[in-house]
């Protein structure tokens, strides 16, 4: 599972559309499409119910998504955590080096 496929089912939710979500993510329908069953496949579960005649998530689909809304943002805020660490660094690095090298 990659962090790629999550963004990518959380935005297919969201839309509620894989022709949407494909055009907010800035990728074509199939490549969403291939994305999702990969991940569908690699849980082993069906996450999405392709035969409703509107958007639904299956059971699986709908407890899926909401561990990968908090896996994204958990994700995002330690990310934005990191950079303003980085950010407010001294700016000086300081190397060990053995006389010998």
């Amino acid at each position: 599972m990659t962090l790629t496929q999550l963004e990518y089912f959380v935005e297919t939710v969201h839309s509620g559309n894989f022709t949407k979500a494909a055009g907010k993510l800035y990728i074509s329908q199939p490549t969403l499409s291939r994305s999702i069953q990969n991940l569908e496949k690699e849980l082993n579960v069906i996450l999405i119910d392709r035969e409703a005649k509107d958007f639904q998530l299956t059971r699986e689909g709908q407890i899926f998504f909401d561990y990968a809304e908090k896996m994204l943002e958990e994700f995002h805020t330690r990310t934005r955590e990191m950079m303003d660490k980085l950010e407010n660094a001294d700016g000086k690095l300081r190397l060990g080096i053995t006389p010998t090298t």
